[in-house]
């Protein structure tokens, strides 16, 4: 998963649609992305932990460096795409774009 490599021909999106875009708008856009983007706000506020509802329950937990770095790798490797036509309304539609493009 840290290196991939294209070895074959992939699935088109419209095959992979129905059965990933419920992963990435539930556990990624709704859960992961508003949590890594409060962690990293919390890290750059220097405060001792942060707070958020996530599924309708509150969650609290110091930051996480490793976190902030990570989410600064994704960030890095969605601006490198040169053409985001397609991308783009996949990850706003996920509810991942905007935590992206910061």
């Amino acid at each position: 998963m840290l290196w991939p490599k294209a070895e074959g021909i992939f699935e088109t999106w419209p095959a992979l649609a129905p059965t990933l875009m419920p992963i990435l708008t539930t556990q990624v856009g709704q859960q992961f992305m508003p949590w890594t983007c409060a962690n990293e706000k919390a890290l750059a506020e220097e405060r001792e932990e942060f707070t958020l509802t996530l599924a309708d329950k509150l969650w609290t937990q110091k930051p996480q460096k490793y976190h902030a770095r990570s989410l600064g790798m994704l960030r890095a490797k969605y601006a490198a795409v040169a053409d985001k036509a397609a991308l783009d309304p996949v990850l706003e539609a996920a509810g991942c774009l905007a935590g992206l493009r910061n």
